[in-house]
């Protein structure tokens, strides 16, 4: 829970802060004279990319355009082009949403932990008022065995979800530092 929560906050500023600086920056390189609203912004925040690009190169380099390029245009998405030109992004977007994932179904599984010990706890308290005797169990009546059972059929279920959306940020953060790693070696530049 806390690891996806940590990836999805780490995520979203990388999309959202170098991301977009590193759009700001592609946009000026290519039109320096487009004159659009960008264009303030980057005159407002050029130190900023600057700092971005010279003493942090790897969040430069690991960083997305935001928004990506044909973003406003719908039948470019996800052709070919769009892919190839903001593969980063879309790798950011299934980390967002699986690590989104990754939180929400440990905060559930956290929550059917905590449902069984409070169980636990309370047959201990009943067995203890008892004399240390087990409870006759009356038909029609869930059993504590019954109820633990249920818990844990439900934390299975929900511990297939996290595993699911382990693996998707898993793969999400290999890529990403795949990027890092060919970058150092000179593979690509």
């Amino acid at each position: 829970m806390i690891v996806g929560a940590a990836l999805f906050l780490c995520s979203g500023y990388m999309v959202l802060v170098p991301g977009h600086l590193k759009k700001v920056y592609e946009d000026g390189m290519m039109h320096p004279q487009h004159g659009s609203a960008d264009e303030a912004y980057a005159a407002r925040n050029w130190a900023q990319v600057e700092a971005f690009q010279n003493d942090h190169p790897i969040l430069w380099e690991l960083a997305p355009l935001f928004p990506p390029y044909g973003w406003h245009n719908q039948p470019v998405w996800f052709t070919l082009l769009f892919v190839k030109v903001n593969w980063r992004f879309l790798v950011y977007l299934v980390l967002l949403c699986g690590s989104a994932g990754m939180a929400i179904s440990g905060y559930e599984l956290q929550k059917l932990v905590d449902q069984l010990n409070h169980e636990d706890r309370l047959e201990k308290m009943r067995i203890k008022r008892r004399g240390g005797v087990a409870a006759p169990v009356a038909s029609g009546v869930d059993t504590h065995i019954e109820i633990r059972n249920e818990i844990e059929v439900k934390a299975s279920e929900t511990g297939k979800w996290y595993s699911l959306n382990g693996a998707i940020v898993g793969g999400s953060v290999a890529t990403i530092l795949g990027t890092v790693v060919l970058k150092w070696l000179g593979v690509i530049s």
